[in-house]
């Protein structure tokens, strides 16, 4: 291996390798110690009426699985959300989400579905494990929908 192109080229190679292997493991495996998932009346409970986000963007889950919320890039987003099995019997948190945005002065929209192994920590805050590869870790939920007023805007501007 006295060849450094050689060498630079099995180091590329192999890195690349693990973070593909790495990025292809399913993200439901708890890795981090993160306690027992949550069941769905516990994920249904933590939801139900509850924000999770600061006063420019978040999400609040209203108690009849509807939930809505403005992204970090500042569009508005509708959905619907329930805490259900698997076929494998295992508790997710499943989303259905229509994101609003402007391209060329007219509104569009994109769909989105995700589901997430959820685990309530002790204090309150949460751990969203997201199949398909991520994690996201909250803070505890606030009851109020801080961005409500700013969504409801965003909404009217876009004619939604």
């Amino acid at each position: 291996m006295k060849n450094p192109v050689f060498r630079r080229t099995a180091v590329v190679v192999l890195t690349l390798s693990a973070l593909i292997l790495s990025a292809c493991s399913p993200s439901y495996v708890n890795r981090q110690n993160l306690g027992t998932p949550a069941t769905i009346a516990e994920i249904t409970k933590y939801y139900s009426g509850s924000y999770f986000g600061d006063d420019t963007s978040g999400t609040y889950y209203s108690s009849d699985g509807t939930y809505r919320g403005i992204g970090y890039d500042g569009d508005p987003f509708i959905g619907t959300w329930v805490a259900k099995k698997n076929g494998l019997g295992n508790t997710f948190l499943f989303k259905d989400t229509t994101h609003y945005w402007v391209k060329d002065g007219k509104t569009v929209s994109g769909k989105l579905s995700d589901a997430s192994v959820i685990y309530i920590q002790p204090d309150g805050s949460h751990v969203s494990d997201i199949m398909g590869g991520g994690t996201y870790v909250g803070p505890a939920p606030s009851k109020s929908f801080r961005t409500e007023s700013k969504f409801n805007a965003l909404l009217k501007k876009l004619g939604i």
